[in-house]
């Protein structure tokens, strides 16, 4: 049963958020009908201001990428809302995310996660694996992860990309429950 809809349409595509996932339609295309549990990640980017391109100011180009089991589908600037739904859907696979990942690394498996993996022993990046007690901070800054550990100063820092991420900022929510940094 699908208790919440909210409803955006944009160019003859429709793009539905409901209760139990995403709905996106459109007149020339077969719907893309992906359940929570099926999105692996969002992927968002929003520019802010505007470019000028020969002379004519022109919107910012604005896309959220859905990445699913089944496959991809991309939201972009036709529809007016992008940004929103763009940290709507962000937040809410987030939060479906991290006992996910919680759940993985209590079963003793890991998790690839960009340049860096999350084991039971703790986080590595490249050659370099950190138990979970040395990690002393973790946090998303621009366009980077910031982690701060015992034994390193003043830490690593890596690339993520120019995109928000789902997994990355599930990850770093695991990162720090990992190293009881919210206790």
């Amino acid at each position: 049963s699908f208790l919440a809809w909210l409803l955006f349409r944009a160019n003859r595509r429709y793009l539905a958020i409901h209760e139990e996932g995403v709905v996106l339609a459109g007149d020339r295309v077969a719907p893309t009908v992906p359940r929570w549990a099926d999105i692996v990640d969002v992927r968002f980017l929003a520019r802010v201001g505007y470019a000028t391109v020969l002379g004519l100011r022109v919107s910012p180009l604005n896309t959220v990428n859905v990445l699913t089991i089944e496959g991809n589908f991309r939201i972009g600037d036709s529809f007016p809302q992008v940004v929103e739904i763009g940290e709507y859907l962000l937040r809410r696979v987030t939060r479906w995310l991290v006992p996910e990942m919680m759940a993985q690394l209590e079963d003793g498996e890991s998790i690839h996660v960009g340049l860096w993996s999350m084991s039971p022993d703790g986080l590595a990046v490249g050659e370099w694996l950190w138990e979970w007690a040395a990690i002393k901070d973790a946090r998303i800054q621009g366009n980077r992860l910031y982690v701060t550990c015992v034994d390193s100063d003043p830490g690593v820092t890596v690339e993520i990309g120019h995109e928000r991420s789902a997994a990355v900022e599930a990850a770093v929510v695991v990162i720090r429950k990992m190293a009881r940094l919210d206790s």
